[in-house]
């Protein structure tokens, strides 16, 4: 594969792609809004409030609300951009999107 070609793919997604894009993005930037000052909150919380300072339990308690919260955030996100995936099938393949 040439670099135009490449470039080409690259710069001119499919309308799948596109979107697919959009939701990577919306995951990522609302992770980053929400985690980031929900660990600072927590740290605070634990160290300051609870006198907590066990590195072991600050992680722990760190990693399973991180864990809880992306779940819930992941999948929120995807039952939004799930239904606009719906009326977009692949030509090439005769097949709608595999989600």
């Amino acid at each position: 594969m040439n670099i135009l070609a490449l470039l080409n793919i690259i710069f001119n997604p499919t309308q799948k792609q596109a979107l697919a894009h959009k939701e990577t993005a919306f995951s990522v930037g609302s992770g980053l809004l929400t985690q980031a000052p929900l660990m600072v909150f927590l740290m605070y919380f634990m160290r300051e409030v609870l006198v907590i300072n066990d590195w072991w339990v600050l992680s722990m308690t760190n990693v399973i609300a991180m864990t809880i919260v992306s779940y819930i955030r992941v999948y929120y996100t995807r039952m939004y951009f799930s239904g606009r995936y719906d009326d977009i099938e692949d030509t090439e393949n005769h097949r709608k999107p595999s989600l």
